[in-house]
């Protein structure tokens, strides 16, 4: 714009006072003054012909006025030619300075000037790429002087809807449109323009030695400190006050003037763009006042980075510019808002350089220490990466055009990079670069590895901070070597945590991801980010961890380590995970290792399970995960993990906690069958469900393990959910631990030493278990000839069949509605091989038949039983009800115990007192049993329960006649009868235990007697036995049918053999 306004000025100015003023002959003012007639004559006749055309070849005002600026420079005197009779042009005045422009425009440089890049393009200038002054990489560079040309261009194209009214084509009326006259006149006024702007430069130059040109002014190349912005608002300002200032002159002069026709249109056209012409020129003027700051700093810099990289010599790189680099607004350590940014508060600088030729980024980037910056705390070298289709960097991909220099007046160490996220994101690639990528470097065996990606994968409030870094290796490197220096490495990044992990990036390039951290994954504290975020991370970060702990225990395959299908939180500071196995990897492997995986992942607990036992729990997340794992890899073995750097079961369980979800109060028609004995180690609660699991249930356990805990709570909780009419419980109680529930009103059976029967507890039992039997035959007989075309396979169907066909004709209960009976054997061995008179073991005889028929037949008849044992041996459990049974093991003295119970040891590697290992479709979980408080005796207690459960009243058949007699006694003195009381604490079965080992306890009381007892016993056994092993022989199968005489009879056949037998083996002896 100065171009344009200073040669017209000096135009018009000569022209004027040379011609029509006394001081027209003055050389230094009149333009003319030392040319010839000819080039006078020439000057006019191209400019008024120039100027006819508009009017009378109808060629727009723009094309014209370009057509003048591309001409009259041909024509122009030279300001140092010398006329011999008029002499020359004076040094320094008016139309020596316009001679000097217009030789500027014609001379060598012409062919520039008039470039169509540099005439129609906004980029910057041929002469400027050719310098290499606009050469940079940080975004495509824009002239201002083309933004500011079209406007300005804009502006003058409007003087067509002046013009075209009295323009007089000689060839008659037809003139172009006067939309399209404008649109050429704005190309014109535009080339126009550039040219006289770019002579400017080339001008300005001359003054500059060694420059060959003044560059244009750039808006990518602008300071960083809001000029852009403030160039907006003068902008606006000042065309809003020019356009102003027209409307208001315009205004006056209506108004002084009467009867003036004003069109008001015109003079909005003509206000309009007198406000774009004067509010570009003070925009540009602005703007190029702080382009010339900035272009003098980076010459300034450029001396001091040619003297920095003075020591390649022959490969020193091309400086291109520096600059500051502020945190983003609203990203770590920036401002929060445009407002708050200050451009003064910066602390990352960055320098970029091109590469001269035969040289790339390995050339540069081991010299970081070489470059010394005075304010430079942290110093790294990084490539500029190639970009993608979409003008995208590509990670971890050098291009050939130049690297940065990074540097920052702050240092970051590794653990602040860690702990810290609110530092920006290009602090924290220099961070990384200074504090991890340099240290590879030095490690042999390693190199020097590009950065890729990196990312927190916590959050920034957890206790533990872990980083991914993905690298690219050098060439020739692989996830082999770094997991061979994998100690180096810890020792040199100076970490506590570290892994690695080969990945491939989504355009197909092999990385390695290096996990470094402060902590493990697993550690407590530990927080992930917010939403699906906090997933994804975890499960990474548990896939390396564990990947690299299956590989240094020999549980890896050449297909690999197991790798995580899934995880989730359980039980508040425990983690369950799914694993896939790969091919060569078994599950055995993995279980023989256990020991050493806990320990090495920095677990103080394991819990492994083949397969998925816990699949039903999952919630819809997990389901999800374990199904797209499976679409995506594949799977044909799985096993499952829970893992916690402390032992979950050593919390104490209270049973108030768990009030509410397991007792869900009577509901009538509603048999609920299933009772929670405590909690597993992933959270939920162990259930045991007669109906729907296993229809039997072993608990065994050595004294003090909790045993009689767990058998109080499934008594309450069956007693509570349900009324008599749906489910029953019969108890077998030897030692009187249960005594306190006898009145309960769905314990419609008791028997003890005393009950029914005083002093014949081997009759009493034997009643109970006969009186079962024939409650099961009963039950099938109705089945089998009920009233109905459906079938009737279970209890279940039988009392949903008899709710919908409803009672009687006579109104009694339909008698397909039974409810399920549950029958309670504490101290199993007590009853099945602690018989000592021979009275007694025939009766042990046929209790062992009616259990056994039970334990094989009573299932479809809703009767169930428990089998509570101290000292389990194959004598107090026998294989063949123990192959009916579903199992709960406690705390054993032995690994022999824990066979006889779960099948495997285990139970006696047991050191918190009230855990074990329950059943739950075919696999044994941990669990602890529940706290009873009987300290609190709170509303929510197990003995306020019970309390508050109907009783029932006493009967001289059920709970025999010294019961009866004392409650008729009490009835007739007007006394109530207290039913259920708890024992004093000191000998109450809810003591709570601690958790230390529970250690050998003394069992004597249970085992039976050697001497005595264990001979007959060992006969029932063994018969038994043979029952149970025999698989689907006739023997086997024939046992529904066998009478009691006829189990007595095979008893007595073993007898007679192992008579024989122990006579052949006396001979022998003898």
């Amino acid at each position: 714009m100065i171009s344009m306004l200073s040669y017209y000025n000096y135009y018009f100015k000569g022209v004027c006072m040379g011609y029509y003023g006394n001081r027209g002959s003055n050389p230094s003012t009149n333009i003319f003054h030392s040319w010839s007639p000819i080039n006078v004559i020439a000057f006019w006749f191209i400019t008024i012909s120039i100027i006819a055309s508009v009017f009378f070849l109808n060629v727009p005002i723009g094309v014209a006025f370009f057509l003048l600026v591309f001409i009259l420079p041909l024509i122009w005197k030279d300001p140092d030619d010398i006329d011999g009779v008029r002499g020359g042009m004076i040094y320094g005045t008016t139309p020596w300075k316009i001679a000097s422009f217009m030789s500027t425009m014609k001379g060598p440089n012409r062919s520039h000037i008039f470039e169509l890049d540099d005439l129609f393009g906004v980029g910057p200038p041929e002469n400027d790429k050719y310098t290499g002054l606009q050469e940079h990489f940080f975004s495509p560079p824009t002239r201002l002087a083309a933004y500011w040309s079209m406007l300005f261009a804009l502006s003058f194209s409007f003087l067509e809807w002046l013009t075209q009214p009295i323009v007089r084509p000689i060839w008659g009326d037809a003139t172009l449109p006067t939309v399209l006259a404008q649109i050429l006149s704005f190309i014109g006024f535009y080339g126009a323009i550039q040219a006289l702007n770019t002579t400017r430069r080339y001008q300005l130059a001359t003054a500059k030695p060694g420059v060959q040109v003044v560059p244009a002014v750039m808006l990518s190349h602008l300071p960083k400190d809001g000029s852009i912005k403030k160039s907006v608002w003068k902008f606006i300002i000042s065309g809003a006050i020019a356009t102003a200032i027209i409307l208001f002159i315009a205004w006056m002069v209506s108004t002084a003037i009467e009867n003036l026709d004003m069109h008001w249109g015109w003079v909005a056209v003509a206000a309009v763009s007198f406000g774009l012409a004067v509010a570009s020129f003070v925009a540009f003027q602005f703007l190029s006042e702080q382009y010339r700051q900035e272009f003098n700093f980076q010459v300034e810099r450029r001396e001091f980075w040619m003297n920095e990289w003075s020591f390649m010599k022959d490969k020193t790189p091309f400086f291109e510019m520096q600059t500051k680099v502020p945190g983003e607004v609203g990203q770590p350590g920036g401002p929060a808002t445009e407002e708050e940014a200050d451009p003064d508060d910066v602390h990352v600088w960055a320098a970029t350089f091109s590469y001269p030729a035969n040289s790339g980024f390995g050339d540069y980037v081991l010299h970081a220490d070489k470059i010394q910056v005075p304010e430079a705390e942290m110093l790294a070298i990084a490539p500029i990466l190639k970009t993608d289709s979409e003008g995208q960097p590509i990670p971890g991909s050098p291009s050939n055009l130049g690297f940065r220099v990074w540097w920052s007046d702050i240092y970051i160490g590794l653990p602040e990079l860690l702990a810290n996220q609110d530092i920006t994101n290009e602090m924290k690639e220099i961070a990384i670069r200074t504090n991890i990528i340099d240290k590879l470097a030095q490690i042999s065996g390693i190199g020097t590895c590009l950065v890729h990606s990196h990312s927190m994968m916590t959050a920034p409030d957890s206790k533990v901070h872990i980083m991914r870094l993905s690298v690219v290796p050098p060439t020739g490197k692989t996830e082999a070597d770094f997991v061979k220096h994998h100690s180096r490495i810890m020792q040199a990044l100076g970490v506590k945590w570290l892994r690695m992990k080969k990945n491939v990036d989504a355009n197909g390039r092999s990385v390695i991801e290096l996990f470094i951290g402060d902590g493990n994954p697993d550690d407590e504290g530990i927080v992930f980010p917010k939403g699906l975020a906090a997933t994804k991370y975890k499960d990474k970060l548990l896939t390396v961890h564990y990947e690299y702990i299956f590989a240094v225990n020999n549980s890896s395959s050449p297909a690999g380590s197991p790798s995580i299908m899934m995880s989730r939180t359980v039980n508040e500071d425990s983690t369950e995970i799914v694993f896939d196995l790969p091919q060569g990897v078994s599950y055995a492997t993995i279980l023989k290792n256990a020991e050493g995986i806990k320990t090495d992942s920095g677990n103080a607990y394991i819990e492994l399970h083949e397969g998925i036992p816990s699949r039903k729990s999952f919630g819809h997340r997990e389901e999800r995960k374990i199904q797209r794992y499976l679409s995506n890899q594949g799977s044909t073995a799985q096993f499952t993990a829970v893992v916690s750097q402390q032992h979950p079961l050593e919390k104490v369980f209270l049973f108030s906690k768990y009030k509410d979800r397991l007792i869900t109060g009577r509901e009538r028609g509603v048999a609920k069958t299933a009772w929670g004995a405590g909690v597993k180690s992933n959270g939920e609660i162990a259930m045991h469900d007669f109906a729907k699991g296993d229809p039997h249930l072993v608990l065994a356990g050595s004294s003090g393990s909790g045993k009689s805990v767990l058998i109080y709570a499934m008594i309450l909780q069956l007693a509570a959910n349900n009324y008599p009419e749906d489910v029953q419980i019969w108890i077998i109680d030897p030692k009187i631990g249960y005594s306190n529930m006898q009145y309960v009103d769905s314990v419609v059976r008791y028997v003890d030493q005393w009950t029914p029967r005083d002093g014949q507890f081997f009759v009493s039992v034997r009643d109970l278990y006969k009186a079962a039997v024939d409650e099961m035959n009963r039950r099938n007989r109705i089945f089998r000839f009920a009233d109905t075309d459906q079938q009737i396979d279970n209890l279940k169907e039988a009392r949903r069949i008899g709710i919908e066909m409803g009672p009687n004709e006579d109104g009694s209960p339909n008698e397909l509605i039974q409810p399920y009976i549950v029958i309670l054997l504490d101290e199993a061995a007590m009853v099945f091989a602690g018989a000592v008179n021979k009275e007694d073991k025939d009766l042990q005889t046929e209790i062992l038949y009616y259990a056994t028929r039970l334990a094989r037949e009573s299932r479809s008849s809703g009767i169930h039983c428990l089998f509570a044992t101290q000292y389990p041996t194959t004598q107090s459990l026998p294989a063949i009800i123990k192959q009916q049974s579903g199992r709960i093991g406690l705390k054993t003295q032995d690994e022999i115990a824990s066979k006889v119970i779960i099948d495997q040891s285990g139970l006696e590697k047991l050191k918190i007192k009230g855990t074990g290992k329950i059943q739950e479709g075919g696999v044994f979980n941990d669990f602890r049993g529940f706290l009873a408080e009987d300290d609190g005796f709170g509303e929510h207690s197990m003995t306020e329960i019970i309390k508050s459960l109907p009783k029932r009243t006493p009967s001289r058949e059920i709970d025999g006649d010294a019961a009866f007699e004392r409650y008729i006694a009490k009835q007739e003195r007007g006394e109530d009868e207290a039913f259920v009381f708890a024992p004093a604490p000191a000998e109450s079965i809810f003591k709570e235990w601690d958790n230390s080992d529970p250690g050998r306890s003394n069992a004597a009381a249970t085992k039976p007697n050697e001497k005595t007892g264990t001979s007959q016993a060992d006969k029932i056994r063994s018969v038994m036995d043979t029952l149970a092993s025999s698989d689907d022989t006739d023997e086997f199968s024939a046992f529904n049918d066998m009478t009691l005489d006829d189990f007595k009879e095979m008893v007595s056949d073993f007898e007679a053999k192992q008579a024989k037998r122990d006579t052949r083996k006396t001979r022998k002896k003898t």
